[in-house]
């Protein structure tokens, strides 16, 4: 009981120490004129540089794809050009240890 308020206090440290995504390029659900030949994921702090994973919807299957990592941002290569929908699915692993993951969408004309 004596230490619990000393948990209680750095639980919200703890939490904040996360990285997030603060923006992509294309951002979600975009419609673009012609597809793009590189998709970043920008996140406020570091990511790990090594544990990272992107994969394109095609075929009905995952299909790995390059993905690299620059600080903090998640850099992807689009070698698909011939598709109206994008999905690609990402996956990395904050300096702090904690994996995220997320699917980001969007579309050609």
């Amino acid at each position: 009981m004596k230490y619990l308020w000393m948990l209680l206090l750095l639980t919200p440290l703890v939490c904040l120490s996360h990285s997030k995504v603060i923006g992509t390029e294309p951002a979600q659900h975009a419609i673009l004129e012609r597809p793009p030949k590189v998709v970043t994921i920008r996140f406020n702090k570091a990511i790990e540089s090594h544990f990272n994973k992107a994969e394109l919807w095609k075929n009905g299957t995952w299909t790995p794809i390059y993905s690299k990592v620059d600080e903090r941002l998640l850099i992807i290569s689009i070698d698909s050009e011939h598709e109206k929908k994008y999905r690609i699915r990402w996956s990395v692993i904050s300096q702090d240890g904690h994996r995220q993951r997320g699917i980001l969408e969007f579309s050609v004309k």
